[in-house]
């Protein structure tokens, strides 16, 4: 379970036809993956630049962990 006295690190990646996240909490000793997310890319933002599908995976990710992000 998440630990609110520990920071969060947002990883994410995007690639040709998908995007994914992870969300570690940082701790002293390592950081703890807690919750992944993938998602595949439709026909259009699969054309995309590659720094727009990036920033796609960012603001997915953020939206759905919000809770933890604030």
């Amino acid at each position: 379970l998440p630990d609110d006295t520990l920071s969060f690190k947002l990883q994410t990646d995007a690639c040709v036809d998908g995007i994914g996240a992870v969300l570690p909490q940082v701790t002293p000793d390592e950081d703890r993956p807690l919750v992944f997310m993938s998602k595949k890319l439709t026909k259009t933002q699969t054309n995309w630049p590659p720094i727009e599908q990036e920033c796609y995976a960012i603001v997915q990710a953020i939206d759905k962990w919000d809770k933890y992000l604030r």
